[in-house]
């Protein structure tokens, strides 16, 4: 990367960081002058909620599979199932016994 690259680079970077920032604030001033002595709390504490969960650019990298593929491959397929016999056995000897 030339010296040249990079500083356009780190131009863009902090023109996008001041227009997310205005962005953000400019949301949560709209968000106060929205609200009124009847908004229920619920609404309060959810948008709260939003603001602080914004996800800043430094947090997770999610162009970047290596950091969550692992746990999606875990969720979809587990590691470990057991065999059908065994989750049978478990069934029966779980179950109450009837008799006839």
């Amino acid at each position: 990367m030339t010296l040249e690259i990079f500083l356009v680079y780190q131009q863009a970077s902090a023109a996008a960081r001041r227009l997310l920032n205005n962005k953000k604030r400019l949301g949560w001033h709209k968000f106060c002058e929205s609200m009124c002595p009847g908004t229920p709390s619920s609404v309060v504490w959810r948008q709260i909620r939003r603001f602080r969960c914004s996800l800043n650019s430094y947090d997770v990298p999610f162009n970047d599979p290596s950091s969550w593929i692992t746990s999606f491959a875990d969720k979809l397929a587990p590691p470990s199932v057991p065999f059908m016999i065994v989750f049978l056995i478990s069934i029966i000897l779980t179950s109450p016994l009837q008799t006839v």
